[in-house]
């Protein structure tokens, strides 16, 4: 079976840019039905959450369509997004704000406190333990993909829900160029 056009129609528009790749759609359709034992005539709204949650775990290179997503101007030096909303996941994260030495301070100190809490209850492995060293913040440089093309990027003005040591590498963020324009 295919899966539900209800389903597809509501994924192309809440990530209309990469497009999602068909394989990948079917495949996950299969899964969620063989797997996971979601019926979208039973349960439409926890399907597409399903497939909304397997989407943002995935790797965009494996469950978006090539050269759909961002444009391809857009490895100029300064470029400005235009269109609908794009899927990106970031590849890296580096704080430039900050001194080398002191991120690296920080980065030792977590390792040693992680090594030596490895039994505690209170470290679930996200980063925000109690006595956990955190990362000091200043602006973020991002790689970002859509699974196809590979961006630099750079913080404009802080994004709280990026903080060196607990975003993972994956994050996906939905840019919406046409928000930022003035």
């Amino acid at each position: 079976m295919t899966p539900p056009a209800e389903v597809v129609e509501w994924l192309a528009n809440r990530y209309p840019k990469p497009r999602i790749d068909a394989d990948w759609l079917q495949g996950c359709y299969n899964w969620l039905v063989d797997e996971e034992k979601l019926s979208p005539a039973l349960n439409l709204s926890a399907f597409m959450e399903g497939f909304e949650y397997q989407l943002l775990a995935s790797d965009l290179s494996d469950s978006m369509q090539n050269n759909t997503g961002l444009q391809l101007d857009v490895r100029r030096p300064v470029t400005t997004l235009r269109g609908p909303p794009v899927l990106v996941q970031i590849v890296s994260i580096t704080d430039i704000g900050m001194p080398a030495a002191r991120l690296d301070q920080i980065r030792v100190a977590r390792e040693e406190w992680k090594g030596s809490n490895v039994d505690t209850a209170e470290d679930k492995g996200d980063g925000y333990a109690p006595g956990i060293p955190s990362y000091p913040r200043g602006t973020l440089y991002l790689k970002l993909s859509d699974g196809t093309t590979t961006i630099n990027a750079m913080e404009y003005r802080p994004l709280p829900q990026l903080t060196m040591g607990n975003t993972e590498l994956g994050y996906k963020a939905n840019i919406n160029p046409s928000r930022h324009l003035p």
